[in-house]
């Protein structure tokens, strides 16, 4: 172990090194880097076409972040562009599309090189016809993603996609979208999607996984449920949920749990039967619950529950209660005439 002499800010020490300010600085920022956020208070897009679009973009005035790359203990670099930059964007090819992307990256000599500055420049990505983005230089960060066509003359805002972070101190709350979450957070993290209005921490640092701080909320609907009676055979779907059950965007990761509470009340008539009666989602079903009727007219109140790991890029779902007649001649109704209700408690967590 080495402890890296001087400290920061001795008074009576002219020997302060340049990576001792680096690790200073990436101490009590978030690791990834980012932007200062100019951009954002100018209320101006960070990087945009010309006015007369070209094969040219404009970089605007803002700070940025640059994370080493080279070494563990490198530290972070900061550059400041106090003006329009322009960034020039290399001939489409005249048959495949292409990525390029806009970087914010630094030489330094003392890691590799032979020159020490930084720079807002363009990686030229390769033609093809599914093309991917290419690979950032070192020290770098990337704020846009530029889809140059195929014999293509210029480059519009419609080409261009922003996906720079804004810069957050270590335990402040990151401004993302969902696309662009940071890919190796501390766990507890926090960040605010601005596409989805959304606040989400980091559970696990493993994959990574967010989940939102509203998480496990419990939600409610009611339905009448006019159906009539059901037979044998098999499983009869006699209520599917009013209105289907939006997945927020932070449960989306095939590693949410949908949570179901159903009761529903019946009415059995005057013969014997023995039934079962259970809920679903999709093809997977919930453990059924035995219902009977013991020869007269009855009422029954039903309460199942079922636990369903929803699956990755689900949007909505739409659960169902079921049930059939295993044996007897009697029936059982659902129906409004004798005020068939079914209460729907549902949460969705981790």
């Amino acid at each position: 172990m080495t402890l890296l002499q001087p400290p920061s800010f001795m008074q009576n020490r002219t020997d302060h090194t340049a990576q001792e300010d680096r690790l200073y600085l990436g101490g009590v920022m978030s690791s990834f880097g980012g932007v200062g956020g100019l951009a954002a208070l100018a209320g101006v897009s960070l990087v945009r076409a010309q006015a007369s679009p070209n094969m040219t973009v404009l970089v605007t005035r803002e700070r940025f972040f640059m994370p080493g790359s080279e070494s563990t203990h490198q530290g972070m670099y900061h550059g400041y562009n106090d003006g329009d930059v322009t960034v020039t964007i290399a001939a489409s090819s005249p048959t495949l599309p292409r990525k390029d992307i806009i970087c914010a990256s630094v030489q330094d000599q003392f890691y590799s090189g032979g020159t020490n500055l930084w720079q807002i420049d363009k990686v030229t990505g390769t033609p093809n016809a599914s093309p991917s983005t290419p690979t950032p230089p070192v020290n770098s960060i990337t704020i846009a993603i530029i889809d140059v066509a195929a014999n293509a003359t210029t480059v519009t805002n419609a080409n261009i996609t922003i996906n720079a972070q804004l810069a957050t101190a270590v335990g402040g709350i990151v401004q993302c979208t969902s696309a662009s979450r940071p890919t190796s957070p501390y766990k507890g993290m926090e960040i605010y999607e601005t596409d989805t209005d959304t606040f989400l921490y980091c559970q696990n640092t493993t994959g990574p996984i967010w989940t939102s701080n509203e998480s496990g909320e419990v939600f409610w609907q009611q339905q009448s449920v006019n159906n009539g009676d059901f037979g044998t055979g098999a499983f009869t779907t006699i209520a599917t949920i009013a209105a289907a059950i939006a997945i927020p965007t932070w449960a989306r990761d095939g590693t949410a749990i949908l949570d179901l509470d159903v009761s529903i009340n019946m009415e059995s008539i005057t013969s014997t039967f023995v039934g079962r009666i259970r809920i679903g989602v999709g093809v997977t079903a919930g453990t059924p619950y035995g219902i009977y009727g013991a020869g007269s007219a009855e009422s029954h109140l039903a309460r199942m529950r079922m636990q369903y790991t929803i699956p990755a890029a689900t949007t909505t779902l739409s659960p169902v209660i079921q049930a059939i007649r295993d044996s007897g001649t009697g029936a059982m109704r659902f129906t409004t005439a004798t005020n068939c209700i079914a209460d729907w408690n549902y949460s969705i967590h981790r």
